[in-house]
């Protein structure tokens, strides 16, 4: 009688221990479901057809330190893998690679081909992950060639890159040697290599491994595709859009001969007419630029439309592909960022050449971190020697004191890679500010961009550009 009411005991005790661990395996499971759907990722389709040695720097106190470039990502590698979680450490870690980045693109390039896959990782492992290095990594392929115009302002003609950059590492060996390896949306490497000595040296960047606000990151893959991702939480501040409240023409008379001023139009001197009270449009030869009470900016031309000379401050007789980025920045680096952009900045999403015109597309982001939006922030269209069709998007955003935490970036990953399809594989794995439903708070979450089935290879449309140029 004693055995049996032992087994009887063990049997209700092994019950109980089953019915403990099936409940504790379906709190488990709801709480990934919650994380997974509330904090995290959501699958975002960009249509990339719509969104798309002397340094002059005008007007660049509006300016990020890089411009009308910013990388999503930017870490350290030196015995160990670091990159910054804090927004004031971001900033100058990205201000401090500045040479370093306008020193690889300064000289020759070459583009890369491997007998095979195996052939092209062996390369990555020991000329490229294998040494300390600088990596960035951008929202979209940016055309190499860009990058000098885009950070500085400034075109230097006799360095051409015709290919694209999604990831960026450089590298500063003790003789202050530098030399680079871009790789695009492809998968396609660029060696870059700088002739010269410089007085770079890799320390600079090396001091931030004992900063604060730096945390470990890793690769991750997914087929042939790499993806930079944090090991442990991140907070990122949040953000938030404030309106102009439509004083934009009343509010200075600054702010509008600002805007005439980027655009080539004479302030003093140029006649207008003004229609109801939402907007103003300018007139002169080269066409009407409207203004609202916003400050949403619309460019139409008459004739040909605006001069590159103008734009650029150069008269020649054919502008290139790098005096057209050039005149982008000329005309962003003049705009009142109360404005455009506030906490954040005007940057650069895609550039695209149809074969006729080059369409230079942009977006808010603030902190590197693209702000999502149905509009484009601001769309130039230049053609041969003319800026054709402009427009801009007055939207303004303010940083918050609270913060937002997504689950660690790795385990994140691991979780939603289950249900990647190999033959369409995600283009980015990146924080992206998308708005709350409740209020006007802008929280970054990580998100898979995939392109569109009617996206346009940017490669392609530089390399396009480029042997219309007889380059390449």
């Amino acid at each position: 009688m004693k055995n049996y009411s032992k087994k009887k005991v063990a049997g209700i005790l092994e019950i109980s221990a089953i019915a403990l661990l099936t409940a504790a395996l379906i709190i488990m499971f709801a709480e990934y479901c919650r994380l997974v759907q509330s904090a995290s990722v959501y699958y975002k389709n960009e249509n990339t057809d719509i969104f798309r040695e002397n340094i002059h720097l005008s007007g660049s106190e509006n300016m990020q330190p890089l411009g009308l470039l910013s990388p999503v990502f930017i870490g350290i590698s030196s015995e160990k893998k670091l990159a910054p979680t804090d927004a004031a450490i971001k900033k100058q870690l990205i201000s401090d690679a500045k040479p370093f980045i306008l020193g690889v693109f300064s000289d020759v390039s070459t583009v890369m081909e491997f007998s095979s896959e195996k052939a092209k990782n062996d390369y990555l492992e020991q000329s490229v992950y294998n040494k300390d290095y600088l990596y960035l990594s951008f929202i979209e392929n940016i055309p190499a060639n860009a990058f000098i115009p885009a950070i500085s302002g400034n075109a230097i003609e006799n360095a051409y890159h015709a290919f694209g950059v999604k990831e960026l590492f450089i590298c500063c060996d003790n003789n202050g040697m530098l030399s680079g390896t871009a790789i695009d949306d492809n998968g396609n490497i660029a060696s870059l290599s700088v002739r010269e000595q410089t007085s770079l040296s890799f320390d600079t960047l090396r001091a931030y491994i004992n900063s604060d606000g730096m945390s470990e990151f890793e690769f991750t893959s997914a087929g042939n595709k790499m993806y930079p991702v944090y090991t442990s939480s991140v907070s990122t501040f949040n953000i938030a859009a404030y309106n102009n409240s439509g004083g934009f023409l009343e509010s200075d008379s600054e702010n509008l001969s600002g805007v005439l001023k980027a655009f080539g139009f004479n302030p003093n001197g140029t006649r207008f007419y003004r229609t109801g009270n939402s907007y103003v449009t300018y007139v002169e030869d080269i066409g009407e630029l409207r203004i609202s009470s916003s400050g949403d900016i619309t460019y139409s031309p008459t004739g040909s439309g605006i001069s590159l000379a103008e734009l650029c401050g150069k008269t020649k007789k054919t502008y290139s592909f790098e005096d057209k980025i050039s005149a982008a920045y000329n005309i962003i680096s003049k705009l009142d960022k109360n404005y455009y952009g506030g906490y954040a900045n005007l940057i650069i999403n895609t550039v695209v050449y149809d074969g006729e015109n080059l369409t230079v597309s942009m977006i808010y982001s603030a902190d590197g971190i693209p702000i999502d939006s149905e509009t484009p922030a601001a769309s130039l269209i230049f053609g041969e020697n003319f800026l054709v069709s402009a427009q801009v998007n007055a939207r303004s955003f303010t940083k918050l004191d609270s913060t937002y935490s997504d689950i660690p970036q790795k385990l994140l990953f691991v979780f939603s890679s289950q249900n990647f399809l190999d033959s369409a594989l995600p283009r980015s794995f990146i924080p992206v500010y998308t708005q709350n439903d409740v209020d006007a708070v802008y929280n970054a979450k990580y998100a898979f961009i995939y392109d569109s089935e009617n996206a346009v290879n940017t490669l392609t449309a530089v390399n396009n550009l480029m042997q219309k140029r007889g380059i390449g």
